[in-house]
């Protein structure tokens, strides 16, 4: 005989393939207004879910924009680096270039003090004149230059020593061949320099140039 129990409280109800009473019959009455319930849980629950989603995504924005600029700074950094090394490079090699430009130069002054001290001009225009010779395409011109500045120079040497043994007191006596001497002698005590110096620097001056003229002609005169 069939029985009908009511007023139990049911904790707990377990779905099973095969119950352990086939014949037994369970029946749940559902109280009203839960199923609203239960939607606006789901609408809260959605609309939290939404706003972590929304969330999470301006942190993924926020990421990829900060790496973004990592990267540029990165490259800005790594550009700034290589200009920096590049610009080193550029300075040594200025440093390097003018150290052998002006060991070139000191070889050319001690040369032209020791081979041309006696030809007109500076020392730096004469270091001027060689660079300029020894730096052309044509080399045999150059070199024929150089043999004539050497030649010219040794006439000089030998002109300014015949004429600083020609006896003179120095005084400026009335010859050309006095008057120049004694400016070569001049110049060559206020520079502290040789008299073939002095005589050299004189007749590059105009006065100078004008008496080693008048001296030539003198010596003409006299058959020299």
């Amino acid at each position: 005989m069939a029985h009908k129990l009511t007023e139990i409280k049911l904790n707990e109800v377990s779905l099973v393939p095969i119950g352990a009473n086939p014949g037994a019959h369970i029946t749940l009455i559902k109280a009203k207004g839960i199923g609203k319930m239960a939607e606006e849980i789901l609408k809260q629950q959605l609309t939290e879910a939404n706003a972590k989603l929304e969330t999470l995504t301006k942190k993924n924005a926020n990421l990829e924009a900060e790496n973004e600029k990592l990267k540029k700074d990165t490259e800005s950094v790594k550009k700034a680096a290589d200009e920096a090394h590049a610009a080193e490079i550029k300075k040594r090699e200025d440093e390097i270039t003018k150290l052998k430009a002006d060991a070139e130069d000191a070889a050319l002054k001690s040369e032209v003090e020791k081979s041309f001290p006696n030809t007109p001009g500076t020392v730096d225009e004469k270091v001027k004149t060689l660079k300029a010779l020894r730096k052309m395409e044509d080399k045999d011109a150059a070199a024929t230059l150089e043999k004539s500045m050497k030649e010219n120079e040794e006439r000089l040497a030998k002109l300014a020593k015949e004429t600083g043994h020609t006896g003179g007191d120095g005084n400026g006596a009335g010859t050309a061949s006095d008057k120049l001497e004694k400016m070569a002698h001049d110049i060559a005590k206020e520079q502290k320099t040789t008299y073939e110096q002095g005589f050299s620097k004189a007749i590059d001056t105009p006065e100078g140039r004008k008496l080693y003229v008048e001296m030539r002609g003198e010596q003409g005169q006299k058959g020299e």
